[in-house]
Formats: C-alpha cells, sequence, structure tokens
C-alpha cells in the first residue's frame, strides 16, 4: 500500500489547486512510473490548517468523486494496511 500525501491549507479555496496537483501526479504514475502506479494506493490530503469545510460540502464530495481522502489535520495509516 502506497500512500500519497499532500500536506496543504484546507480551505475551499485550495480545492481546484489540489485537484490540479492530483491530476499531475496520476499522469506521472501513468506515464513515468508504472511500477509505483501498479500498487494499492490511496491519495491523502492532511490539512495543515483549519479544515473550512465538511466531507459531505459540495467540496469535500467534490475531492471524494476525484478518490482523494480529506484526513483533516491528522492521519493514522490503518491496522490491516500497516501490517
Amino acid at each position: 500500500m502506497v500512500y500519497w500525501v499532500e500536506v496543504h491549507p484546507t480551505t475551499e479555496g485550495e480545492v481546484n489547486s489540489i485537484l490540479r496537483k492530483l491530476d499531475w501526479l496520476r499522469r506521472w504514475l501513468r506515464d513515468s512510473a508504472p511500477r509505483l502506479n501498479a500498487f494499492h494506493r490511496e491519495f491523502v490530503w492532511i490539512s495543515s490548517n483549519r479544515t473550512s469545510f465538511t466531507q459531505t460540502s459540495p467540496q469535500g464530495r467534490s475531492l471524494a468523486a476525484q478518490g482523494l481522502r480529506v484526513a483533516g489535520r491528522r492521519f493514522t495509516i490503518p491496522n490491516e494496511a500497516a501490517a
């Protein structure tokens, strides 16, 4: 399991920036790192400040639809993935 983590301010205005970064990372994985791209993975956004939207807000739903998990200020690798 590979966790691709972006630590970035979590405000409504940053959503498009993060989605552009996610798109870049996915293209890089596909085109330049196919072996890494083959791993089971999760894309996670960790907030470097207070999160200004919820996971059920339009912004949160948009991020989830793109496969990006908003973890808030803290992210713990699940036990089943760490084993």
